[in-house]
Order: structure tokens, then C-alpha cells, then sequence
């Protein structure tokens, strides 16, 4: 007697699926964080490509330095809780960049900071599209990306 075989495709799927996303970038001057994030995002499939920076001045930088449309990110998440720029100075750096950059590149703010005064400030620019309060979690995110 043969032991009866069982259909692989109810043990695992035949395909992964597809990152919502092509290029993110993560600005977190906490590298631990950062690595969360990543690790996170990885999880829920947001991005192709999820790129870790520690300086809002580099990623600044970057931006204001791109020639083609294929190199700007779709998302930026940045910490608005960073000593080398703090509150909106990242966000408003963001909106003197070239259109066909903001107009690709959206930003979702991570802080540990729940305070709704300076979450109504935030959500009106029209560059950021999302308030996520950390520790950052995978149903924040999956709610954000479907």
C-alpha cells in the first residue's frame, strides 16, 4: 500500500506577491530602528528595494541630485525625531525639490511622538501622505499599502 501523497500548493503558495512599490528609502538616524523597519517592510512586501540612511542631509542631497525619473523613490520614510533635522526641515527641504521629484515621491512620517497638534501640521503638506506613530508595525503598514 502507497502512502498517499499530499498536493504541495496547499503547504506553501507558487508565488510570492508582488511588492507594492519599487524604491523606498528609510531615514532613521537610529540604525536599530532602521533595520526594524526594514525588516518589517520586507514582511508585507512593500518595496523592491528598501534603502537605509541615517543622514536627512544625504538623502537631501540625493534628491536634489537626481536626473532621471527611474532613480527617485516612490516613498520616503523619515523620522521627524532626528537631531540633524528636526521637526519639518526634512519636509520642507523635500517640497523645494524639482516637481517631477515630488511629484513621484511621496513621504509617510514615522515618530514616537503621538501628539496631534503636530500631526494636523504634518498631514497639511501635500507631500505626506501618511502619520505612522513607531514602534512601527505590520498592520499599519499592510492597511497603508492595500
Amino acid at each position: 500500500m502507497k502512502a498517499k501523497k499530499q498536493n504541495p500548493e496547499f503547504l506553501m503558495p507558487d508565488h510570492r506577491p508582488v511588492p507594492r512599490f519599487r524604491n523606498v528609502i528609510v531615514v532613521d538616524e537610529n540604525e536599530t530602528e532602521n533595520q526594524i523597519t526594514q525588516t518589517i517592510m520586507r514582511a508585507c512586501y512593500v518595496a523592491r528595494s528598501i534603502k537605509l540612511e541615517t543622514s536627512p542631509h544625504a538623502v537631501i542631497n540625493k534628491l536634489h541630485n537626481i536626473e532621471r525619473l527611474s532613480e527617485v523613490p516612490e516613498l520616503i520614510f523619515v523620522n521627524l525625531d532626528m537631531k540633524a533635522m528636526n521637526d519639518l526641515d526634512f519636509i520642507q527641504e523635500f517640497e523645494s525639490m524639482s516637481d517631477f521629484v515630488k511629484n513621484k515621491c511621496k513621504i509617510i512620517v514615522l515618530t514616537n511622538n503621538p501628539d496631534l497638534n503636530q500631526k494636523h501640521t504634518v498631514m497639511m503638506r501635500p507631500s505626506v501622505v501618511r502619520y505612522l506613530v513607531k514602534p512601527l508595525d505590520a498592520f499599519q503598514l499592510r492597511e497603508f499599502i492595500s
